[in-house]
């Protein structure tokens, strides 16, 4: 009903304005001997009547829902002031179970469940704004609501480089020794290391992006004394000199250049 009275307030002015124009219309084309047709003349006597009864129904219902609009405008601010209270709480949780740490265990889980949450409270907060509309009942921006709805898509688009370039790490590590090409790989690992610097800046202040940034940056200094050690220059001598050194390396490569 409300969505009603407010379409009859909204083209009242329109309305009332546009049977004056064509009022004025035909009696200009009248004086230049253009006559309208019957069909016409008695539109413009009967439409601006049956109008005019329609806004004095309007004023007549507008007084009697009047009591019941302010007591629904009442209930529209009192939950518009529940959403502000449930999205500040849901902010101070999301701040604690988002996967801003790179070791989260299961971050994509953590991030299905959030999904899940802020677009419950958006769906609640949609049907809001659209009864806040009928009751002209201005609502807050609920700021720390989109603001989690922003860094959870940031949070996927960082989880989502953190996996490739570790999945892609994992197999270089199972690579045997003659089967790298520490040249390719170091050209891979400064791609990677572009497209972490061009994700959002916001992102920089998370653990997990600078564990990603730290990782990338260490296989690319491995990447550098992997070249140095695939010199066919280095004798066996030092070789075996860094196995001592290290201690992690159990034998000589075979394949070595």
């Amino acid at each position: 009903m409300i969505g009603h009275l407010n379409k009859v307030k909204e083209k009242q002015e329109d309305t009332d304005s546009t049977f004056e124009l064509l009022k004025e219309t035909v009696a200009l084309l009248s004086t230049y001997g253009e006559e309208m047709p019957e069909e016409i003349n008695r539109q413009l006597h009967d439409l601006p009547e049956h109008w005019d009864g329609i806004k004095k129904l309007f004023l007549r219902v507008k007084q009697h829902v009047a009591p019941l609009q302010a007591q629904e405008v009442n209930i529209i601010r009192r939950k518009c002031q529940q959403l502000q209270v449930q999205q500040h709480d849901f902010w101070e949780s999301f701040q604690e179970e988002a996967p801003f740490s790179y070791t989260d265990p299961d971050p994509y889980k953590s991030l299905r469940k959030l999904q899940k949450s802020i677009a419950a409270m958006e769906s609640d907060l949609a049907a809001l704004s659209t009864s806040a509309g009928h009751f002209k009942v201005s609502i807050p921006e609920y700021k720390e609501l989109k603001a989690c709805h922003r860094e959870l898509c940031l949070l996927k688009e960082l989880w989502d480089m953190i996996i490739l370039v570790n999945t892609s790490m994992e197999e270089w590590r199972t690579t045997s020794w003659k089967d790298i090409n520490a040249e390719q790989l170091d050209v891979d690992c400064k791609t990677f290391a572009e497209d972490i610097q061009s994700l959002n800046k916001v992102m920089r202040s998370w653990d997990a992006f600078t564990g990603l940034d730290n990782s990338v940056k260490n296989m690319i200094q491995s990447l550098h004394a992997m070249k140095e050690l695939q010199n066919p220059a280095i004798s066996d001598q030092h070789w075996q000199e860094l196995m001592q050194a290290t201690q992690v390396l159990p034998a000589l490569p075979s394949s070595r250049p």
